[in-house]
């Protein structure tokens, strides 16, 4: 009797070992850093974070706007923020570019939200057709510190432009009256998921605009030197302003934890985000772009995934060989 009990306690916590934490465990209080209030970001990561309580009551999930991926970095790294929404992981991993002299960062992927096309804007009737011409020119690459910054910066570099114009760095709805105005002559804009930001469809709503064409060839050594960036594509009609496709250079909007997310509340979020994609999309239009196909793109080699975001990945089949997964 005692040999069939001892046998059954054994079954007994084998199945609720297999059976994971249920909702009522996935617990905990999680700050995540997105981007400026009313950003893409912001408001997609709010519509997670809605979803996610939804499911998970005992988890709750604070949205804080912030000055964007660079801060976010600083953030995460003194354990302000839990999540952290970054443009450029490889950078801040290496301690590069942006964070050249700080020290590396620990991220740990969850999943990437959205493809981000960096875009350079003029007037529709400014004299300036290549990116050539933009040179002795006042160019607004977004806010410092923000992630469109960090790519416009890398995008003029590549060009060997960056030290050949005058930088402004006006937030997004100030560059527009900027360049309305005439006291700027370009700035760079976002289209993330083939939505054009904010800032981007009131200019482009309220104004006649063209986009500047960038070349692969020329952004290749933006490509070599920071992993986080690389070709992408937008489609005619994404903005009044884009006529016909377009080669762009390209960022993945990437959310990130570390060691201090437990392995469940990881797991949760991600398998919660991928399986409610339908609910998240009656939120924002960006959400409808949320794909298990698309959720690795963009994370750089050296960047570990998750533990808990991992094990949702393979169980779907999904898995990137080249990826790592962090060990506690």
């Amino acid at each position: 009797m005692k040999k069939t009990l001892a046998i059954l306690l054994s079954l007994m916590l084998a199945l609720s070992l297999c059976a994971g934490a249920s909702a009522e465990e996935i617990s905990g209080s999680y700050s995540w850093g997105v981007a400026s209030l009313g950003s893409s970001a912001q408001m997609v990561a709010s519509a997670i974070a809605t979803v996610v309580t939804e499911h998970y009551p005992q988890l709750s999930i604070s949205v804080q706007a912030t000055a964007g991926s660079s801060e976010n970095i600083r953030l995460i790294r003194n354990d302000e923020i839990d999540i952290a929404n970054v443009n450029d992981a490889y950078n801040a991993a290496t301690a590069q570019g942006a964070y050249e002299g700080e020290p590396e960062t620990t991220l740990w992927a969850l999943f990437n939200m959205y493809e981000n096309a960096y875009v350079v804007c003029v007037l529709e009737d400014s004299p300036i057709q290549s990116m050539d011409d933009l040179v002795g020119k006042r160019v607004n690459l977004g806010p410092a510190g923000s992630g469109v910054y960090n790519a416009a910066a890398a995008m003029f570099e590549s060009y060997g432009l960056l030290d050949q114009i005058t930088v402004t760095t006006y937030s997004y709805t100030d560059a527009n009256d900027q360049l309305k105005q005439g006291s700027i002559d370009a700035l760079v804009g976002l289209i993330s998921g083939e939505v054009p930001s904010t800032a981007l469809a009131e200019l482009d709503n309220g104004t006649a605009i063209r986009v500047i064409p960038t070349e692969s060839e020329r952004l290749q050594s933006a490509y070599e030197k920071y992993p986080d960036y690389a070709d992408g594509k937008i489609h005619a009609g994404c903005i009044n302003a884009v006529k016909e496709d377009m080669q762009v250079m390209a960022g993945f909007t990437i959310e990130y934890a570390d060691e201090r997310m437990s392995d469940e509340v990881a797991y949760a979020i991600v398998k919660t985000v991928y399986e409610n994609v339908d609910q998240l999309s009656t939120y924002h239009q960006i959400a409808s772009t949320l794909s298990v196909d698309t959720a690795l793109n963009g994370i750089p080699a050296i960047v570990k995934v998750h533990p808990g975001a991992a094990k949702y990945f393979k169980e779907i089949g999904i898995w990137r060989e080249d990826l790592e997964v962090a060990e506690r």
